[in-house]
């Protein structure tokens, strides 16, 4: 007997996006703002395409000098720095350098077509947090999520360590109420 359900016209689109959800988990659908440091307006879009392309909701603001990277850093607000490597008027590390000064806890991956493994290695001991060769772009969408998600990690850390402590002694003073400890933990840990 054949059945009579029609199937949807996007329902294999949705078999393979579910396949795909499978391999990838879901993505925080809130949108990244991303600072590119760029001067190649197509290894930009090259980029972008790869981080849209994985599912990845980004913006992105590209600037190609010193100047305009280190009045983006004033603006702030980014949750992820890629940077290409070799620059017209300075480079990756010395991006990477002023980022140090500023003391500011962006994940900063470097995004070059000609990066050697000494200078991979001199990046990551100056605080890089990963790198991707141009060649390899579909690592990018990985290596953030990684990025981000370490991220996480170290931010919750910090607020565990600034916030358990008051609590405890609140607790411990009876300041909170038992039935609400449980709650009160679990919004600082997210």
């Amino acid at each position: 007997m054949k059945s009579s359900v029609s199937r949807a016209p996007h329902a294999d689109a949705n078999t393979e996006r579910d396949a795909n959800m499978e391999r990838d988990p879901p993505v925080d659908r809130t949108r990244l703002r991303v600072l590119l440091l760029e001067d190649d307006l197509s290894d930009a879009e090259l980029a972008e395409r790869a981080l849209t392309g994985a599912g990845l909701a980004v913006s992105f603001d590209r600037v190609d000098t010193e100047a305009a990277f280190t009045a983006a850093l004033e603006r702030g607000g980014y949750d992820l720095i890629l940077s290409d490597y070799n620059l017209p008027s300075f480079d990756g590390l010395r991006a990477l350098e002023i980022l140090g000064a500023r003391a500011a806890e962006v994940p900063f991956v470097l995004v070059s077509g000609a990066l050697g493994e000494e200078k991979a290695i001199e990046s990551m001991k100056l605080g890089a947090t990963d790198y991707v060769m141009k060649g390899h772009l579909d690592r990018l969408a990985p290596v953030v999520r990684r990025a981000l998600r370490d991220r996480k990690a170290v931010l919750r850390e910090i607020v565990v360590g600034l916030v358990l402590p008051g609590l405890i002694e609140k607790a411990e003073d009876g300041r909170i109420q038992p039935g609400l400890r449980r709650r009160q933990l679990q919004q600082v840990l997210q």
